[in-house]
């Protein structure tokens, strides 16, 4: 703390060590700049006193050439630390991780970037992980849609530059926490690393509402379309509004068929076709662009259907 003060000049309790010493002192080192006159260095002086961090490191010094350590002695100090306070903590069911790269994966691998992020994050928690992995101790999967979603995000270009890692149901531990945290890069399929950074996190009221939403990625029903269940349309809107129901969403007040959008909220330059719609040694299926609207708003972005959990079927809001 310091203050100015007029008249009275107050008692001074603090003098190099060469000054003065006694009992009740304690040593301190103080940074103090060289005297100019005594300064013998090639630079000038001001300049050797202002060196930067980079500078400090790339020599190896402790500090700038024209600084020094000036030994005094002060009058001990008693301090007193607070008790911490133990603070509710928060509850966090979504994180945002960004990605950098030269080149970043078009929207079309939305699934292998979310697999790509699953794999990671496992091996990140070094055990396993039920909200990563979607699977119990035994190894059955998950039914109730408990586990994360790897939801990956577009920019105007139709490029992967987030990936969103949200729960449902309940929130992330410290320990999944800890794994999102220590991630920093993807090693992608062609070879090109991915960087890797949190970039925001919160609990599900913080998440966005509407209740109008429109595909991101096509929809892909989870039943296999046959003769007898119906006109190819008519099914995949039945299988949205059971898919609805299957996720605790409110009933769809319409659906309907539409065109995928980009990042921005614009047209896709892709059409559903484009990507990738099956796992591993799976066959393609077939997807579709929905748009769906409910009678109260739902949180956004949420993931319907076939491979939702990989960030297929996924629908953001228009409101």
């Amino acid at each position: 703390e310091a203050e100015f003060v007029s008249g009275r000049v107050p008692q001074i309790n603090c003098r190099p060590a060469a000054e003065h010493s006694g009992d009740g002192q304690e040593i301190v080192d103080v940074a103090s700049p060289v005297p100019p006159h005594e300064y013998k260095g090639k630079r000038d002086w001001f300049d050797a006193l202002t060196y930067s961090t980079t500078e400090v490191i790339k020599e190896r010094r402790s500090g700038p050439p024209a600084m020094r350590q000036v030994t005094y002695s002060r009058k001990s100090l008693a301090t007193w630390l607070s008790p911490r306070v133990p603070h509710r903590q928060r509850d966090v069911s979504f994180v945002e991780i960004s990605l950098a790269s030269k080149v970043l994966p078009l929207a079309t691998e939305t699934v292998r970037i979310g697999e790509l992020v699953r794999k990671a994050l496992m091996k990140q928690a070094g055990e396993k992980s039920r909200l990563f992995s979607g699977k119990d101790s035994e190894g059955n999967m998950l039914l109730k849609h408990e586990h994360t979603f790897y939801l990956s995000q577009f920019d105007e270009l139709d490029r992967i530059n987030r990936v969103l890692l949200v729960l449902n149901k309940g929130s992330f531990g410290q320990h999944e926490l800890q794994a999102i945290r220590a991630l920093r890069k993807l090693w992608r399929f062609d070879d090109e690393t991915l960087r890797v950074i949190v970039t925001q996190a919160g609990s599900a009221d913080e998440r966005r509402t509407a209740t109008r939403v429109v595909s991101l990625t096509p929809f892909i029903p989870a039943r296999f379309w046959r003769k007898g269940r119906g006109d190819w349309d008519e099914f995949v809107v039945d299988e949205v509004r059971a898919e609805c129901r299957n996720h605790g969403l409110p009933e769809p007040v319409r659906v309907e068929k539409s065109g995928l959008v980009n990042g921005g909220g614009q047209k896709s330059r892709f059409e559903p076709v484009h990507f990738r719609r099956s796992r591993k040694d799976e066959a393609p299926r077939h997807g579709e662009g929905v748009a769906i609207v409910f009678g109260e708003p739902v949180r956004v972005p949420f993931s319907l259907g076939y491979c939702c959990h990989f960030g297929l079927g996924q629908f953001v809001g228009v409101d």
